[in-house]
């Protein structure tokens, strides 16, 4: 862990990290979900709580073991240092996701994990695209960037970063920012190289009703929404799986014509054959 001053330094000006924008980003699914996102010109967001991973959106377990040491001079009791735990604990309830793998190159890994079919597809963009195509639109802002003073004209505030990966045992994660923990994730993961969207609809709520009566009512909080995109900003490349057949290839081709998409189709070069 590093000093105390580091710590505090680091929490009070944390943001997610922002890779390069022309960084290549990746979305591994199936062709049913790529025509859900074609029909419904939308991405869908997750639920932060309903992941896989148990510990998404928590804080880390070195946050909590060692909160009241590095509190003990700030005069703050410790009844109020638990909200630090309830706040994160209902900001993922509230909080919506959708993942992306950064690297330069496919990924037999991401194949393997999401294509669980021969009609495997995945979105190939850049960073600063995904972020135009979510962007796109009157009302929705990046966090960060300049926004409206008259707070009517604000729809929506989507957080873009990389994920950082640590050890949970061991290291710290800002306590400052309530975004923080959902773009922090174990070690056991950092093979996945996520850059994340995110947004709140509790901060959306607010401006429409009494808080207490929003954070309390978990019927408002859906399992996913759908969020508008803008396609020909979003998609640059499709690649197909390495294990699909011709015919799929064929009908990823009569797809980009049916919706007018302005994209490359690659076939997966991980079945090219060997050269000796």
């Amino acid at each position: 862990m590093g000093t105390d001053n580091e710590n505090e330094q680091e929490s009070r000006s944390w943001s997610p990290q922002l890779p390069n924008y022309d960084t290549p980003a990746w979305r591994y699914l199936d062709f049913t979900q790529l025509i859900s996102i074609l029909e419904r010109q939308s991405l869908w967001f997750n639920r932060a709580d309903l992941f896989e991973d148990p510990l998404e959106g928590s804080l880390s377990r070195a946050n909590v073991e060692t909160r009241e040491i590095r509190y003990e001079d700030t005069e703050i009791p410790p009844s109020v240092l638990e909200t630090l735990s309830q706040a994160a604990r209902q900001h993922r309830k509230t909080t919506y996701l959708s993942c992306w793998h950064l690297n330069n190159y496919e990924s037999a890994a991401m194949w393997e994990q999401y294509s669980t079919n021969e009609q495997g597809i995945a979105i190939q963009t850049t960073v600063g695209d995904l972020i135009k195509s979510l962007t796109d639109k009157p009302g929705v802002f990046m966090s960060g960037e300049d926004t409206p003073d008259d707070a009517d004209k604000i729809d929506r505030t989507i957080t873009f970063g990389k994920v950082q990966y640590i050890d949970y045992d061991r290291q710290l994660m800002p306590e400052s920012n309530l975004y923080a923990p959902l773009f922090f994730k174990r070690l056991s993961f950092e093979h996945e190289r996520e850059f994340r969207a995110a947004f709140s609809k509790h901060f959306e709520k607010l401006r429409e009703s009494d808080e207490a009566d929003f954070m309390h009512n978990s019927s408002e909080n859906p399992a996913g929404v759908y969020v508008d995109v803008n396609l020909e900003k979003l998609i640059d490349t499709l690649y197909i799986s390495p294990t699909s057949p011709e015919w799929f290839s064929e009908q990823v081709e009569l797809i980009k014509e049916r919706y007018g998409i302005e994209c490359d189709i690659q076939k997966s070069s991980l079945d090219e054959d060997p050269v000796f």
